[in-house]
């Protein structure tokens, strides 16, 4: 066993890791965020903007009908886990690259069309700060949800079977987020579409 493996097996390996993995979440997300704003502010006005708010919208009205019309349509997405050769790694390593490989949103399994608004609201806001703390948010939120987890398998309650219960529960929960993703993008094309861009 490495010493690595070693530390990571001992209460304090586990805590720093789980601290590192939330931490990995926020910074990636935190990051991703702050260079979409970034971009978004040297590439769009107020004229351009609304009119890609107002594209998004309507994109976002379409996915998520086609998504509630198709029951199980392939979302894009990486659809695979985080390399099982960082668990080898020291649980400072293993947590900060995991988490910033969950936070960062589109390197692991995003799960629901409904996420992609994350980065499209941190781009079409044009502010870095924003961008860093709506996308920043996101990555802390999935962490927190990988490191609730861990705690139940730490505590050696049954986690295989909480985590199938959450694999049998995804379908109504998709449909719940697909259907969000049509009710919120049709409330952002309207109000965009009756705000003046001139």
């Amino acid at each position: 066993m490495s010493s690595a493996q070693r530390i990571s097996n001992t209460t304090v390996g586990y805590l720093l890791g789980m601290f590192s993995f939330l931490l990995g979440g926020s910074v990636a997300g935190g990051v991703m965020g702050g260079l979409l704003g970034w971009l978004g502010s040297h590439l769009l006005d107020v004229r351009s903007g609304t009119l890609v708010l107002f594209g998004v919208a309507g994109l976002g009205i379409a996915v998520g009908g086609t998504s509630l019309a198709r029951p199980g349509s392939r979302i894009l997405q990486f659809d695979r886990t985080s390399s099982k050769a960082l668990a080898q790694c020291h649980p400072l390593v293993w947590g900060f690259c995991t988490g910033a490989l969950l936070g960062a949103g589109f390197t692991i399994r995003i799960g629901f069309w409904l996420w992609y608004i994350i980065p499209t609201m941190s781009f079409v806001l044009a502010s870095p700060s924003l961008g860093a703390l709506i996308y920043g948010t996101y990555g802390f939120s999935r962490a927190i949800m990988g490191v609730g987890l861990f705690v139940h398998t730490r505590l050696g309650q049954r986690a295989t079977l909480q985590q199938n219960d959450l694999l049998l529960s995804y379908p109504h929960l998709r449909w719940g987020s697909d259907v969000s993703l049509v009710v919120l993008a049709l409330a952002i094309f309207i109000t965009t579409g009756l705000r003046p861009i001139d």
